[in-house]
């Protein structure tokens, strides 16, 4: 998982800033915390996933969590085969 996540570090690094730049920086921060703990992941999803049903986000941060919800699923989905909650 290291070299993974050395390999995608390497990678956002190499995009400009913008909203590309923001996620590959969130897909490094996965990476590095899934090399800590293997069901951070799931931890976090089920937070964000919380707070969003909670309502009252403005539209930005509604849009930024859910596409950080869809990353952390997509983590999910690869590590277990399918998407497990």
């Amino acid at each position: 998982m290291a070299d993974v996540a050395t390999e995608a570090t390497k990678a956002a690094q190499g995009l400009k800033e913008g909203a590309q730049y923001k996620y590959a920086e969130y897909y490094v921060k996965v990476f590095d915390k899934l090399s800590q703990s293997d069901g951070y992941a799931a931890k976090e999803l089920a937070r964000l996933d919380g707070i969003i049903k909670k309502g009252g986000l403005a539209p930005e941060k509604l849009d930024e969590f859910t596409s950080k919800t869809n990353i952390l699923r997509r983590f999910i989905e690869k590590a277990t085969g399918h998407l497990e909650l």
